[in-house]
């Protein structure tokens, strides 16, 4: 997620953003650094899920995109920078998304494959 666009949300919407991104609450995921202590995190969060593996990220990403406001979110953001951009970066940003939304379908097999 865009650092500067968290510190433009209000204190509350970037929490919430924060809070679907990494997680409500730093459990289930637990390591000891070589400086001592121990590292937590979600194992619920959009991150954590996209750090199944390489297939598993994909599918996770589209997943939690399409199950939070984030994904309507970047939509919106993405339409908005598009409609500012020249005209050459809309043909390589719209080459893009049809190549990213022609690759969904083999990510779903993939998905399907190792499950």
């Amino acid at each position: 997620m865009n650092g500067r666009y968290l510190r433009s949300l209000a204190p509350q919407r970037r929490s919430l953003a924060l809070a679907l991104l990494h997680g409500r609450e730093p459990e289930g995921l637990s390591a000891p650094p070589p400086s001592g202590g121990v590292l937590t995190a979600s194992d619920t969060s959009c991150v954590a899920r996209a750090q199944e593996g390489p297939p598993a990220q994909a599918v996770a990403e589209a997943r939690c995109a399409a199950s939070t406001s984030y994904g309507g979110t970047v939509q919106r953001l993405h339409a908005h920078l598009l409609a500012a951009s020249p005209p050459l970066f809309r043909t390589e940003a719209d080459n893009k998304v049809r190549l990213e939304l022609a690759a969904l379908p083999r990510a779903r097999q993939i998905m399907g494959e190792t499950r």
